[in-house]
């Protein structure tokens, strides 16, 4: 299961972009709120380390989930556009996958 956390390659379920996803988004809202009260410095380059990884880790699922949808995973800058970045994530959750094998791979319904 770790290992495919930490890649981008293949096709991610809605399900399991949820189960992942939601949780690191939490995570790193928690971590970013303490950063706001945190003064000790080499504390605070941890906090900032674990929020860039958390947020690589995050764009990996959602590459995958757009290669599930069969869009290519360029597509992921798009959370960098205020307000757009929303819908962007609510579409990902939702979207079904295409149906049967595209050019990232088989799908993993099995259909």
């Amino acid at each position: 299961m770790l290992r495919k956390i930490f890649s981008y390659q293949g096709r991610m379920r809605r399900r399991d972009y949820a189960l992942v996803s939601i949780p690191l988004y939490t995570i790193n809202v928690f971590i970013g709120s303490s950063i706001a009260f945190t003064e000790d410095v080499p504390t605070l380059i941890v906090l900032l380390i674990l929020i860039i990884s958390i947020t690589i880790i995050s764009v990996f699922q959602i590459i995958k989930r757009l290669q599930d949808i069969n869009l290519a995973g360029a597509y992921w800058l798009v959370i960098f556009i205020p307000i757009l970045n929303i819908g962007f994530g609510f579409w990902l959750l939702f979207t079904d996958g295409s149906v049967g094998t595209n050019k990232y791979g088989d799908d993993p319904k099995g259909r």
